[in-house]
């Protein structure tokens, strides 16, 4: 399905249309992808706001119960739309580095692995890329971006 990403600076968009919020996460410099129990593709911690929670509120609470860090950085990177037929779903990326993982929430995420370059199998290959080539240029970071077998 055809879709264009549009970017907006981090705080710019009301708290209300952010609907989702993503965490390009790594851990000793490897990415973090965790795999949905109903699904065999990776994907980056992410989730759906809850009503009346803050986007960063959102952001640590879905990157505890998908990965079970119990130790981390969260750095707002920027807000996106995803637009699909000429509507706009609204959502921010948020560059985390963990430092510590516990015990993965017995929750929706049946598995979190680190990853040396791109899984082979993303979720979302088209729009997880682009917010990581994004989240890393913002940073003036380099991490492979070539995929991998896995």
């Amino acid at each position: 399905m055809e879709f264009r990403l549009e970017y907006f600076p981090a705080g710019s968009l009301a708290n209300e249309v952010l609907f989702y919020a993503v965490m390009v996460s790594f851990h000793q410099g490897r990415l973090v992808c965790v795999r949905n129990k109903e699904r065999i593709s990776w994907e980056f911690p992410a989730g759906r706001r809850e009503q009346g929670e803050g986007i960063h509120e959102c952001a640590s609470r879905e990157l505890v119960e998908e990965t079970g860090a119990l130790d981390y950085d969260l750095s707002p990177a920027f807000e996106y739309a995803v637009v699909r037929q000429g509507i706009r779903t609204y959502g921010a990326v948020f560059l985390v580095e963990i430092h510590e993982f516990g015990e993965l929430p017995d929750f929706e995420i049946a598995e979190v692995k680190l990853f040396d370059q791109l899984p082979a199998s993303l979720t979302y290959a088209e729009i997880q890329t682009q917010l990581l080539k994004k989240t890393l240029k913002m940073f003036g970071l380099t991490w492979p971006i070539q995929k991998s077998n896995s």
